[in-house]
Parts: C-alpha cells; sequence; structure tokens
C-alpha cells in the first residue's frame, strides 16, 4: 500500500494519496502498528489540509483520535476529535460531528478517571 502512496505522489494526484495514506493508516491501526498509523494518519491529514478538503481532514483527525484513543493518549486523542468535530461542522456533516463528539466525551472520561478515582480514595480515607 505505501507502493500506491508513492505512485499516487510521483503522478500528482494529492487526493489520491492522500486518500492511500488514510487507508494505509486503517489497515496499521488493525494489526496494532499504532506508532506507524500515527504517523501514516498525520501524514494524510497533513495532505487534505494542503489541498483544502475539510471534510477528509475531519475524517483524518477523527481516524488519529481514534488511534491515540488505542495507545491511551487521551488527551491528544482529545484534541484530534475536538479539530475533527469543529471541521465537521464547517462542513455541515451533523451524524459525524456528533459521532466524533461522542468520541470526544469517551475520552475525556477515559482521561478524568485518574483523577476522579484519587479523589475518591482521598474523600474515602477521611470519612
Amino acid at each position: 500500500m505505501r507502493h500506491a502512496c508513492d505512485l499516487y505522489q510521483q503522478i500528482g494526484a494529492p487526493h489520491s494519496e492522500a486518500d492511500a495514506w488514510n487507508n494505509l493508516g486503517l489497515t496499521l491501526r488493525s494489526v496494532h502498528h499504532y506508532d506507524e498509523a500515527i504517523t501514516v494518519h498525520e501524514r494524510a491529514r497533513d495532505l487534505y489540509q494542503q489541498i483544502g478538503d475539510l471534510h477528509r481532514e475531519a475524517g483524518a483527525w477523527s481516524n488519529l483520535g481514534l488511534t491515540l484513543h488505542e495507545v491511551r493518549q487521551m488527551f491528544e486523542a482529545m484534541h484530534a476529535f475536538q479539530r475533527a468535530a469543529v471541521l465537521y461542522t464547517q462542513t455541515q456533516d451533523d451524524d459525524r460531528r456528533n459521532q466524533v463528539l461522542q468520541l470526544l466525551s469517551s475520552a475525556r472520561d477515559e482521561y478524568e478517571r485518574p483523577r476522579r478515582e484519587a479523589l475518591a480514595r482521598i474523600i474515602g480515607t477521611r470519612s
């Protein structure tokens, strides 16, 4: 699949190149190669941004967020989901915006869970 990315770059087809990078990121995430998937999704995101495709850029942000979530980088995942939600709002895709907002809520809950648990332990020891 990297070969396809390179070929699209060589022939000057940035949409197809970005799509190929995005698909490669999905494949890498599915086989648990998360570090590579993060890098590849960032590349797809950057290409979509360069060509001004806000909707596909939002999808790349969302896929990046899902990958970051998998590796427990919740703060970064929340940022990615927030960017995706903003872009989906700009492109008037309410369904995907709502899906991403649910993912953001889940990541936020997981990000805040250790703090809530620590607070519960502190309060519990004082009772």
